[in-house]
């Protein structure tokens, strides 16, 4: 989980492991809610067993009502960031999936989700 951490870290610039923790944690739950229970699990499944299990605990999707908006509003509220703060750290989370999970179930996940929402993964994935 250190390593796991420390990576976030690099990958989202942020002085805080624990920070970079909790925005990874703020995409990966909304959007594992946000798509099928099959894709939720496949996704999960390449992630730490304990942010596996606090990904598999959540409500099962798909929930429509989940979209960038309020992702990036989540990251504002749990981060304390301003609106604009918030978005990019939600592109750079999305940005980074790649480096923990496989990137060919980064894309099945990608495709299950709405068009403003695959926006922000890099093409390659979207």
């Amino acid at each position: 989980m250190a390593h796991f951490k420390a990576r976030l870290q690099a990958d989202l610039g942020l002085g805080d492991p624990d920070r970079a923790l909790l925005a990874f944690e703020v995409v990966a739950s909304l959007l594992v809610r946000r798509v099928s229970p099959g894709e939720a699990q496949d996704f999960a499944a390449q992630l730490p067993s304990i942010v596996r299990e606090k990904l598999l605990d959540l409500p099962a999707g798909p929930d429509i009502d989940i979209t960038l908006e309020s992702i990036e509003s989540e990251m504002a509220q749990r981060l304390d960031l301003d609106r604009p703060s918030a978005a990019s750290l939600v592109r750079q989370v999305a940005d980074c999936l790649g480096d923990f999970v496989d990137a060919h179930e980064v894309r099945h996940l990608v495709q299950q989700l709405p068009r403003e929402m695959k926006a922000v993964f890099p093409a390659q994935l979207a």
